[in-house]
């Protein structure tokens, strides 16, 4: 498959997570390095040539060591998991979409994460809300049932 475009982010050296706005327009990039997602506005959807930088949002108080990163479908929440702790972290952003708004609300426990997934490396959550799939260095898949967004 061909390459039609690429970005240097020169100030980022360990990426981790890549999370799209469904409409195309804004880029979120996980940095292990230096535990912090970055978020891009992209003046053309989906074009990540036109990405430019918006702001660095630190989540080493909480992972310092991320691996991936999700968004509520409507952007007023992000999760990150990473391979430190046995816990999914979730954040309200108050402003939707925009990571400088994101404060931590609290973080989630799922059997264990850590123990029976690992090193989580991957995660999805159903659109509504209802269950969280994470995927391990190792290759395994495992399904957590949430109910619905919190």
């Amino acid at each position: 498959i061909p390459s039609y475009g690429k970005i240097p982010i020169l100030s980022l050296s360990a990426l981790t997570g890549l999370f799209f706005k469904s409409d195309g327009t804004k880029m979120y990039v996980l940095d292990a390095t230096s535990d912090a997602v970055n978020e891009y506005t992209l003046s053309t959807a989906w074009d990540i040539t036109t990405a430019s930088w918006v702001y660095k949002f630190y989540v080493s108080s909480q992972e310092n060591a991320p691996t991936s990163l999700f968004f509520k479908p409507d952007g007023t929440k992000m999760y990150v998991i990473g391979t430190t702790g046995d816990d999914v972290n979730e954040y309200d952003l108050s402003t939707a979409w925009d990571v400088s708004t994101a404060s931590y609300l609290q973080n989630y426990v799922f059997d264990n994460v850590a123990a029976y997934s690992n090193r989580p490396k991957g995660m999805f959550i159903k659109p509504d809300g209802s269950q969280m799939y994470i995927i391990d260095w190792y290759g395994s898949v495992r399904k957590y049932d949430l109910g619905y967004y919190a």
